[in-house]
């Protein structure tokens, strides 16, 4: 027994020596004792909403306003359970908030000010993805060390459920009075709706246990609107995201 213990561990010894000399200048630096199941990200980046349809059309042609008004920084974070050596499973939650100031186009106070409104629209996914990479994530060296690979790229898609509201508070002229007279209110819509993703991506290794990580991503949905905003159908919530983020392996 004492025998075998001391040939183990002089053989992880080794291995920890050997171990960056045995793999090619593709591999990352560093290696864990065995493949990782779990890997935690937390990531940051901004996104660029399509903002069409006929909520976002009226919205621009009455206020100084254009479709970059509702793009905004996203945070997020994720956890991956590891399938293969070239997949994961993933849920992930973001949030993403855009808050502008406008103006109406053709319209001024009695007191020669602008009538301005605040435009919000908050954006809060819930996905589940499925990530397939396009090489082996890392090699094992006999049965003690597992070395990963420096870049690895990915495709992925998923499903999920996106929380959005969008409110509209401010001054507005009464067009159909014809003495036009101002007055204050808030419109908003708040729900939940289905969405798809689609995201190409790559994991840089930072040693043995830090990733690096970049993507791109399209995020598809559609949602309905309030009676505050009847009359418009659907609002748009498609758009790209952008994001880089920190990941630790289990």
């Amino acid at each position: 027994m004492l025998r075998s213990a001391l040939t183990r561990a002089t053989i992880v010894a080794l291995l920890a020596v050997a171990a960056p000399g045995l793999v090619d200048a593709q591999a990352g630096d560093g290696f864990l004792f065995r493949e990782p199941r779990v890997t935690l990200k937390f990531e940051t980046g901004y996104g660029f909403q399509r903002a069409q349809g006929a909520i976002f059309d009226d919205l621009l042609e009455r206020q100084t306003l254009d479709r970059r008004s509702f793009d905004s920084p996203y945070l997020g974070g994720e956890v991956a359970v590891r399938v293969n050596d070239r997949a994961d499973v993933a849920l992930g939650v973001g949030y993403q908030s855009s808050s502008t100031v406008s103006e109406l186009w053709d319209w001024v106070g009695t007191d020669d000010l602008p009538i301005e409104q605040v435009n919000d629209l908050t954006l809060v996914p819930v996905v589940v993805s499925g990530r397939f990479f396009l090489k082996p994530r890392g090699r094992s060296i006999g049965r003690f060390a597992w070395v990963p690979e420096k870049v690895v790229p990915y495709l992925g898609a998923g499903l999920g459920l996106m929380s959005y509201s969008l409110e509209v508070s401010g001054e507005f002229v009464d067009e159909s009075d014809p003495e036009f007279p101002i007055y204050s209110d808030r419109l908003s819509t708040s729900r939940n709706t289905f969405m798809a993703r689609g995201a190409l991506g790559l994991d840089l290794a930072l040693g043995s246990q830090f990733v690096l990580n970049g993507e791109a991503r399209y995020n598809y949905a559609r949602g309905s609107l309030d009676n505050d905003f009847s009359g418009f159908g659907d609002i748009d919530l498609d758009g790209f995201q952008f994001v880089a983020g920190v990941a630790v392996r289990f």
